[in-house]
Formats: C-alpha cells, sequence, structure tokens
C-alpha cells in the first residue's frame, strides 16, 4: 500500500493514536532489523545462540526464554543447521550455562553466556 507523503502527515497530524502507533511500528521495525543485521555478524553458532539468548533476556528480563520456533525454523533463522543447533545447546548446558526443556531455555550462567560471545 503507497500513500503520498502529504496525506500520511495530513493523517499523523490529525490522529495521535494513528502516529503513536506508525512511530511504534516504525522503531519495532528499526530495533528488529538492527538485531538481525547483528545475529548475522556474529560468526559462529555459539556466538549467534549466546546473542540470540542475551538478547532475549534484555527483552524480557527473564532468565527463561521460550523459543517460539522449530528446531528447523530457528536454524533457517540463525542461518544454520538444525543438528548444529542441538549440538550447540547440548554444549552449552554441559558447561552449565543454560538448561534445555523443549522450547524452553533457562540461563543459569549469564557470565558464562557473555564469554561466549567474545
Amino acid at each position: 500500500m503507497e500513500i503520498e507523503k502529504n496525506e500520511l502527515t495530513k493523517l499523523l497530524t490529525m490522529d495521535q493514536s494513528v502516529m503513536y502507533l506508525f512511530l511504534e511500528f516504525i522503531a519495532d521495525q528499526v530495533i528488529f532489523i538492527n538485531n538481525r543485521l547483528e545475529l548475522i555478524a556474529h560468526t559462529t553458532l555459539k556466538k549467534k545462540i549466546a546473542y540470540y539468548l542475551l538478547a532475549e533476556y534484555r527483552n524480557t528480563k527473564c532468565n527463561s526464554i521460550y523459543i517460539p520456533y522449530s528446531k528447523r525454523k530457528w536454524a533457517e533463522y540463525l542461518n544454520v543447521q538444525p543438528p548444529s543447533i542441538s549440538r550447540t545447546l547440548n554444549e552449552f548446558e554441559s558447561k552449565g550455562l543454560i538448561v534445555v526443556n523443549q522450547r524452553n531455555l533457562s540461563i543459569i550462567n549469564m557470565s558464562g553466556l557473555v564469554k561466549e560471545l567474545s
């Protein structure tokens, strides 16, 4: 859908709630793209998963993270193979960084997870 600039400006100035929703949408898109670019920039799967988990923690302020994707979809999102995700999660669990319960992950060693990014 295309709206001319002057029509959009009129709409936004006429109704503050529309302006607020529009700005919120744009801000959410910028944050999503920024997070996606940073995720892609990480070179190893360990760094990608650590970054993803820490970003989810920052968003929710909760050590318990629900992965809303199947392993196949999560692998596509991270641009890796599904078996690699399982191996990396098992490795993080054996290091005592996380606890895995199907799609629920609990961060139990935040500083160790942060070290995985370096």
